[in-house]
């Protein structure tokens, strides 16, 4: 990593490495538009994560629309667990999107301290809801994000946060093709 930054292909801040904006000709340009998160698992210290790397850049703005659709990926599952991250929505929408964030665009989200392995929203989501759909022999994102939404808010109250408000957004498309596919399975 220390070489990267010294090359200027990374940027540290606030304990977080970002890919730096650069020229369209870099050899990691690709990689500008995805999120990386390497976790390494050897040795007395498996299990920690060593390394995060954050590759979309915190702006949501059309330059942040512009490299997902640069990317080449028609149909898009994004998955934001960050405050304020509703505000993505509207940058990120289309027809073959399905976005989902655990807060609106003027709420705090809880769990992203330093010691939690996941957040609020993500462990909601990605541990239980999506677990609990496939126990049960269903295979549904938007079941799975309203159950995430319940544990959430169950657990704000409990604490006496004021509600994150989960969103979401599923292009009429990417309803459609969703269907297809849970259908299938």
């Amino acid at each position: 990593m220390n070489r990267l930054t010294r090359l200027g292909y990374l940027v540290e801040e606030q304990g977080m490495s970002y890919l730096a904006d650069r020229d369209p000709d870099n050899p990691l340009a690709p990689l500008q538009a995805a999120s990386c998160t390497y976790r390494i698992a050897l040795g007395p210290r498996a299990g920690q994560k060593v390394l995060s790397l954050r590759t979309a850049s915190g702006r949501h703005d059309k330059a942040t629309s512009r490299r997902l659709a640069d990317s080449g990926a028609k149909w898009k599952i994004i998955v934001l667990s960050a405050c304020y991250s509703g505000g993505f929505i509207e940058a990120l929408r289309d027809e073959n999107s399905l976005i989902i964030t655990a807060s609106d665009a003027t709420r705090s989200s809880f769990g992203c301290e330093a010691t939690s392995e996941f957040t609020w929203f993500s462990r909601a989501f990605f541990d239980q809801a999506l677990r609990e759909e496939a126990k049960s022999g269903r295979y549904s994102f938007l079941a799975a994000f309203e159950r995430a939404k319940q544990l959430v808010a169950d657990q704000e109250k409990a604490a006496g946060f004021e509600p994150s408000n989960p969103q979401i957004h599923i292009g009429t498309a990417m309803r459609e093709k969703l269907k297809a596919l849970e259908a299938k399975l």
